[in-house]
């Protein structure tokens, strides 16, 4: 192994100090090896848990009892390094009592960079029915932004107004 001399090693830690090498990094002496930790990874915090769409909604006397509704909604997360969708597709309800109800799960797993990430919830609920030569369609909409849910949480997401 070789030693620098007084004069290389201080060099060296001039040539060190003027890359930006902070000083607690510089190693006193000669022949200590130098190592310095790979900069800090992003964090991956994974989430799992499931949101249930508590729906509640009252129709229009266009769609009559008995008509088909569809349900859409998706949950979603995105910040710097990680972006999560998880969606219920297609889900059906009938109009009964000129009303729409139902509980639908919404089961996630996700990756996040930080617990005070937000999630993005949109509901969107349709429905057509035929009187005749005539066709009603309606359709409702609703978003909301909440916190992210702690890791095995079930999240109730309240949809309620009208169709």
């Amino acid at each position: 192994m070789k030693y620098l001399s007084g004069q290389a090693l201080a060099a060296c830690v001039l040539c060190a100090v003027a890359a930006g090498v902070p000083a607690s990094a510089i190693a006193a002496g000669s022949g200590t090896a130098v190592t310095s930790a790979p900069p800090a990874a992003t964090p991956r915090i994974e989430r799992t848990g499931t949101f249930v769409l508590d729906l509640n909604l009252t129709v229009s006397p266009d769609l009559p009892d008995g008509s088909a509704v569809t349900i859409y909604a998706t949950a979603s997360t995105t910040d710097t390094d990680y972006s999560d969708s998880f969606e219920l597709f297609g889900a059906q309800a009938k109009v009964a009592d000129h009303k729409v109800s139902g509980t639908f799960d919404m089961p996630y797993t996700w990756l996040v960079a930080t617990t005070a990430d937000k999630v993005d919830v949109s509901v969107s609920v349709s429905g057509t029915a035929t009187k005749g030569a005539l066709s009603y369609s309606d359709t409702s909409s609703f978003d909301e932004i909440i916190p992210l849910p702690a890791n095995g949480a079930k999240t109730p997401i309240h949809a309620g107004g009208s169709l």
